[in-house]
């Protein structure tokens, strides 16, 4: 990936985990759906039990600050402040 690709990956990363917080879970599973990811429904429907038995706040995201620290894009500055500013790192 290009660098200016990276950069941009790396600063919407924890965004796009925060919109798909947000509950408006029809229109992720219509989105999901046409782009064709697998098992999408099952992925709404979890989504949809963490809801009913908790807050999707209180979700643990140190797997995903992982993921970033292995594919490299959180040696990056606009990665960790973006992590900071959606609430995945403190």
């Amino acid at each position: 990936m290009r660098k200016k690709g990276r950069l941009f990956f790396a600063e919407a990363l924890p965004k796009q985990v925060r919109w798909f917080e947000d509950r408006e879970l029809d229109v992720w599973s219509d989105v999901l759906r046409q782009i064709g990811a697998r098992e999408s429904n099952i992925m709404i429907n979890d989504c949809y039990k963490n809801i009913e038995k908790d807050s999707l706040a209180n979700v643990d995201y140190s797997e995903l600050v992982e993921l970033a620290k292995e594919i490299g894009i959180m040696d990056k500055s606009i990665c960790l402040d973006s992590f900071r500013m959606t609430g995945l790192l403190n």
